[in-house]
């Protein structure tokens, strides 16, 4: 998902390992002029708290593009450990980046600068992504995020039950229940947000592009 970091190599950092050089960024993929806006909910450590604000999205050259227009703080919340946290959301973004990385980079007046972790936002590939609107309990706001998945097909699988009769000496094998479902597909992207997505999956309200779905 996308969090906001109080430093720049926090929110671009990768954490290094002996076994693995080659880190993935790509994964989250929102699209330019979208009309149901993406939200998300902030996990700052200690605490994030905005005023008088620009918020630019910056791409890998460092070039700084101004989207103040276009992001909102939806609401103040409180984090479970108390701390001050913001629900906020980009709306009808006009801008294509491309294949390039970006990140957001929210300056105030007076007070803090937080970075946001690399995502991409472009038309390219968009009949490979969806948009999922989820939350974990009733009454949570629903956030919203854009990703790197597309349906492929449709499977059907039948779960079977086999026991053994003594007195006739015959295995039996009847099925027990018949599951229908969608298989999706997902590009190259970092096991961390295969981990997320698989939890946002789990949620009993999970929906992708507008249509609720249910990973059990």
């Amino acid at each position: 998902m996308i969090y906001l970091y109080r430093s720049l190599n926090e929110a671009l950092s990768k954490v290094s390992s002996p076994y693995n050089t080659q880190f993935i960024s790509r994964g989250i993929h929102l699209l330019p002029n979208n009309e149901a806006k993406y939200v998300q909910q902030t996990n700052t450590e200690g605490g994030i708290s905005l005023e008088d604000w620009t918020v630019y999205i910056v791409d890998c050259k460092g070039t700084k593009t101004n989207v103040s227009s276009y992001f909102l703080v939806e609401k103040l919340v409180n984090a479970s450990d108390g701390t001050p946290q913001i629900v906020w959301s980009l709306l009808d973004v006009p801008f294509d980046f491309g294949w390039n990385l970006v990140h957001l980079e929210i300056n105030q007046t007076l007070g803090e600068t937080f970075y946001s972790n690399r995502f991409m936002l472009t038309d390219v590939n968009k009949d490979k992504t969806v948009q999922l609107h989820y939350k974990k309990e009733k009454n949570d706001d629903f956030l919203s995020i854009g990703v790197t998945m597309y349906y492929s097909d449709e499977d059907k699988k039948t779960e079977l039950k086999t026991y053994y009769e003594i007195s006739t000496k015959i295995t039996t094998t009847y099925g027990v229940k018949t599951s229908k479902f969608d298989i999706y597909n997902t590009e190259l992207m970092q096991k961390s947000l295969l981990v997320q997505l698989s939890d946002i999956f789990e949620y009993p309200y999970c929906y992708l592009d507008g249509i609720r779905h249910y990973l059990f």
